[in-house]
């Protein structure tokens, strides 16, 4: 199969270099162009046809922004990742709504984060292209992961890493893959929890050897399959927004107006877009993902109550205790006790 080709923009010559050079030590991304702006970028994707364009979004003559729109306009068949700083929320806004992005990444990033916006972006290509088979590799993860057949996802993951005509880089690479589709096609309603992927794709990058890498994946996989849910119609700027809040779940500003203000829109306007897509409240899934996240938190009996609602962004005690109750139907020492309760019962089952 043939290298991806991909266009980088970046008006900073250290920023095109570096993401370029790390881009060439991907496998099977090659990059054919590079432009300090949005009007060169142009015209090396018309004269190259690449799959993917990584470009920043403030550059002269021709802002990224304008980029995208003009590739939209001229129907040019791309993916864009996004590389923008925090301060260049009010580009951002605009092309996050727009069909050609895939995805984004913040200055500065990590490579793993890079790696795997690209190979999330390559893969959504070869699919778009028809070089994916429908019953095997990426779709028939989805699959699987839908029917919540757990079994057979491991059984696909026992028969792939045994493969002796991929590398373990070629492997990473295409867990990566995996997980941006997943990530990208699979979300938490109000009946089930949030996954962290992120955290699964650093993991990915640091794996040693084949065996440790695929148990990181079966454990990421038998998690989608306990707590994700399908949900098509999330936009990219709720996934934004879901980034936001399960990484700092633990901020105590973290708001529906904290967001929107990062988003560059406005709390009614994320407010709506979030309901829509995702089928609860912001403030739903938010107090969900922290009460899910004290309930894990309080396994650990050297930490306090107050400590673990400081941990989830709760500093009033009281608010805490009375959320927690509503969301589990016991109060955190009750539910601390019974757990504790549980595991001795199971040591008591274990010795007889």
């Amino acid at each position: 199969m043939s290298d991806i080709k991909v266009v980088v923009a970046d008006d900073e010559i250290l920023a095109l270099n570096g993401i370029s050079n790390l881009i060439d030590r991907t496998e099977g991304y090659k990059v054919v162009g590079r432009a300090e702006n949005g009007r060169e970028c142009l015209r090396l994707i018309r004269e190259n046809n690449p799959q993917l364009v990584v470009t920043d979004i403030k550059m002269p003559v021709m802002n990224g922004l304008e980029l995208i729109e003009t590739c939209v306009a001229e129907n040019l068949a791309v993916s864009v990742i996004v590389v923008s700083a925090y301060d260049d929320r009010d580009y951002l806004r605009a092309a996050i709504r727009c069909p050609l992005v895939y995805d984004y990444l913040f200055k500065p990033f990590r490579n793993e984060e890079l790696f795997a916006a690209l190979q999330g972006a390559g893969s959504f290509q070869k699919k778009y292209a028809g070089e994916i088979n429908d019953e095997s590799g990426m779709a028939l993860l989805v699959t699987l992961i839908f029917n919540n057949d757990f079994t057979s996802l491991q059984n696909y993951m026992n028969e792939y890493f045994v493969r002796d005509d991929l590398s373990l880089q070629e492997m990473k690479n295409q867990c990566y893959g995996w997980i941006m589709h997943i990530h990208s096609t699979v979300f938490a309603d109000n009946k089930t929890r949030s996954f962290d992927s992120r955290r699964t794709m650093k993991k990915v990058f640091e794996a040693r050897d084949r065996e440790e890498l695929q148990e990181v994946m079966t454990e990421y996989l038998r998690g989608c399959c306990d707590r994700f849910v399908y949900n098509d119609n999330v936009t990219v700027l709720v996934k934004s927004c879901l980034r936001i809040v399960r990484s700092e779940y633990g901020n105590e500003d973290l708001n529906l107006n904290y967001c929107a203000n990062k988003l560059a829109v406005t709390p009614s306007y994320l407010s709506g877009r979030f309901s829509r897509d995702m089928g609860q409240s912001f403030s739903n899934y938010l107090n969900t993902l922290r009460m899910e996240k004290a309930g894990e938190m309080l396994k650990n009996v050297s930490l306090k109550v107050y400590e673990v609602a400081e941990k989830v962004g709760i500093s009033d005690v009281s608010y805490f205790n009375k959320l927690f109750r509503e969301y589990e139907g016991k109060t955190p020492l009750q539910y601390r006790k019974g757990i504790m309760e549980s595991d001795y019962e199971n040591e008591n089952e274990d010795r007889h």
